[in-house]
């Protein structure tokens, strides 16, 4: 049965995150970095996707975009408020 499948040659980022002690010193370009260049020196993988950047958080969106990402799909994330009464707040833009 294996041998009817072939490997799959897309690398998926599902979750993404640098805990607050570590942000704004660049770690987070250096990982993107070094998966592209595994990818771009000959691995089993071809393509990488940034499965969800949230559109409030512009550095991870900057990051991709100079990683040379291109815009596949659109995702949504829902809330449901079960007491009517609160009222609802975008989440604000990262700075």
């Amino acid at each position: 049965m294996l041998t009817k499948v072939r490997p799959s040659r897309k690398l998926v980022g599902v979750l993404f995150g640098i805990i607050p002690e570590f942000q704004n010193q660049g770690i987070d370009a250096f990982m993107a970095v070094n998966v592209l260049e595994a990818i771009n020196n000959g691995t089993k993988y071809n393509d990488i996707e940034l499965q969800w950047i949230g559109d409030f958080n512009p550095k991870m969106i900057n990051i991709a975009h100079n990683m040379g990402c291109v815009r596949t799909r659109r995702l949504a994330t829902y809330r449901y408020l079960f007491d009517n009464n609160q009222s609802f707040y975008k989440h604000p833009k990262l700075a």
